[in-house]
């Protein structure tokens, strides 16, 4: 009934159970010299069909590769590795001008964690000028950047999107720095999960593992990193600007050190936000709200049901808004289409309840102004408007 049992088929068998576990990263060599690259946090299956092929599917049902290939052509890899090379051309524009530049961009696998702190491989990417990629001139140093919100799993660093990224590189100055960012969880190779939005330091040590991974994959590529360190974030990234510098302080203190961190626009008082949206009942970027609830409710376990703390309109709407992640915040500030607080939660909500609390217990836990005081040597510029 089940047919030939074979040791392939045990060792492929084995191979399932130890990846959830350790999240490595799976390689496989075509015939032909291709190579594709799947996770823990994105297969589906490795399956032997009743020829002996090997069929991989991903969760995203994207992709079903069937190979004619032997076990020796699946490799488990702990990273980081890169998996696509990618020349772009960045744009720098404002009233007066606007320069282009030729940047090679690497998008990465590498290990980190998730919001429970357990292992996964996250998806990121370095950003080479391509000066410095073709040796013609060397990196004065590498920049840490951690991007602003973003609700569509199109619009992730891996897939290209790079609004900040380009007026940092393609400035008429020319910069000769090297950008290094994730993607962070929920999007890239895990935008199959919620993403953790707003959710203290996971996207810090998102952000610095990708950097210990970018280190290891240019100095394998001789390429230099230069002397300086920079730190930056805009919005949603401001935040994880500051998580990042406090990360850095409280755990790698002796083996990273921050030239200068950049945090522009970043709610690092989320609890005071909450209350000052509260109080006024209007917010002009309205989709924030459910964007910080769905990530804590999805990514802390609270068990929160959305038709008990949304207004019938939005909870039936979650599913398609937040969570499938496949529109942008303009699009979701417009379908939201209120400033006012008490027209996307339920009155029942915002009035003390246990959901309500749940939120603000995570917001104070997350704050970046309370429990930690930054060192003096820090050097932090933080901007707000």
């Amino acid at each position: 009934m089940f047919g030939r049992i074979s040791i392939k088929h045990i060792l492929f068998f084995l191979l399932l159970l130890v990846l959830p576990a350790s999240a490595k990263i799976i390689r496989v060599t075509l015939a032909d010299g291709t190579i594709r690259y799947y996770t823990s946090s994105q297969l589906s299956g490795i399956d032997i069909d009743k020829y002996g092929q090997t069929i991989v599917t991903d969760y995203l049902k994207q992709h079903r590769d069937t190979f004619n290939i032997d076990m020796g052509a699946i490799e488990m890899i702990d990273g980081p590795v890169v998996t696509d090379t990618v020349m772009r051309e960045l744009t720098f524009a404002d009233e007066n001008l606007m320069t282009t530049r030729k940047v090679v961009s690497l998008n990465m696998l590498y290990p980190s964690i998730d919001p429970s702190g357990d292992s996964i491989t996250l998806s990121g990417a370095i950003h080479i000028p391509e000066e410095i990629w073709t040796r013609d001139t060397v990196s004065s140093g590498l920049i840490m950047f951690n991007h602003a919100t973003v609700s569509n799993r199109r619009e992730c660093p891996t897939n290209g999107y790079l609004r900040v990224e380009s007026m940092l590189l393609a400035y008429y100055t020319k910069p000769e720095y090297i950008i290094v960012e994730s993607d962070f969880y929920g999007f890239g190779v895990t935008e199959r999960f919620p993403q953790a939005y707003l959710y203290g330091l996971t996207n810090a040590h998102a952000t610095i593992d990708a950097l210990g991974a970018a280190r290891k994959i240019l100095a394998n590529d001789s390429i230099e990193t230069g002397a300086h360190l920079f730190n930056a974030g805009y919005s949603a990234g401001g935040y994880d600007a500051m998580a990042t510098q406090r990360l850095v302080n409280e755990q790698y203190a002796d083996s990273i050190k921050i030239d200068h961190t950049m945090a522009g626009a970043g709610p690092v008082d989320i609890t005071l936000m909450y209350d000052i949206i509260s109080e006024a009942d209007s917010t002009d970027y309205p989709v924030a709200m459910p964007l910080v609830l769905v990530s804590y409710n999805e990514a802390a376990h609270l068990g929160l049901k959305y038709d008990e703390v949304f207004q019938p309109r939005i909870a039936e709407k979650i599913q398609d808004w937040i969570l499938s992640k496949e529109y942008s915040t303009a699009e979701l500030n417009d379908s939201i289409g209120t400033p006012h607080l008490t027209e996307i939660f339920l009155p029942s909500f915002l009035t003390n309840s246990k959901g309500e609390r749940q939120m603000k217990q995570l917001m104070d836990r997350f704050s970046m102004v309370k429990g930690w005081v930054p060192s003096p040597d820090n050097r932090i510029f933080y901007f707000q408007s």
